[in-house]
């Protein structure tokens, strides 16, 4: 039988684990998870997400080691695990692009983003994967709904306005530098 851990390696209690909490006390409330005396039996879909977060997290300690072969895997493990993670598909794009696999990543940068429309950095870094292919109205609009949600990035601004001066013309490009 296997038992729910909140606690990571520190102690403190991860978001994902927080919501693998909730989710237990709610199988147990509707008598989908009965009580043992003890600790509360898992249900297999929160097996899943406790994996997936494990695979979350090798992930990430591949990227920190920058080995992003590996850490595509991991998140891609992940995502096996647990579908609908918008941080996984961000991280997935994030790997592409550092292995040079720009498709893929503006192919992983819109999954996350259909997941959470407002994730500030995979709009960002859409905007910018879109304007290193010359794909300008995209990229524009990847900037026009980053600054919606974040008026005062000035990465952003400084994008949007580089992507109009381009727009308008050769001459006036020029003179935006």
């Amino acid at each position: 039988m296997s038992v729910l851990n909140l606690s990571d390696r520190r102690g403190s209690v991860s978001a994902m684990s927080r919501v693998s909490w909730i989710v237990v006390c709610s199988l147990a409330l509707t008598g989908c998870v009965l009580h043992s005396g003890g600790a509360l039996p898992v249900a297999p879909e929160l097996l899943a997400v406790e994996r997936a977060e494990a695979s979350y997290q090798r992930g990430l300690t591949h990227m920190a080691e920058r080995n992003f072969g590996k850490a595509l895997a991991a998140f891609t493990s992940s995502l096996r695990e647990y579908p609908n993670q918008h941080r996984a598909h961000y991280r997935i794009a994030r790997c592409h692009y550092f292995l040079g696999n720009y498709d893929l990543e503006i192919l992983e940068y819109r999954k996350c983003l259909a997941l959470n429309p407002h994730h500030k950095n995979a709009l960002y870094h859409l905007g910018s994967a879109y304007t290193a292919q010359d794909e300008i109205t995209q990229a524009q609009g990847c900037f026009r709904r980053l600054l919606a949600l974040s008026p005062s990035n000035s990465d952003a601004q400084r994008a949007l306005i580089m992507l109009e001066a381009v727009a308008a013309g050769p001459d006036r490009a020029t003179r935006a530098h």
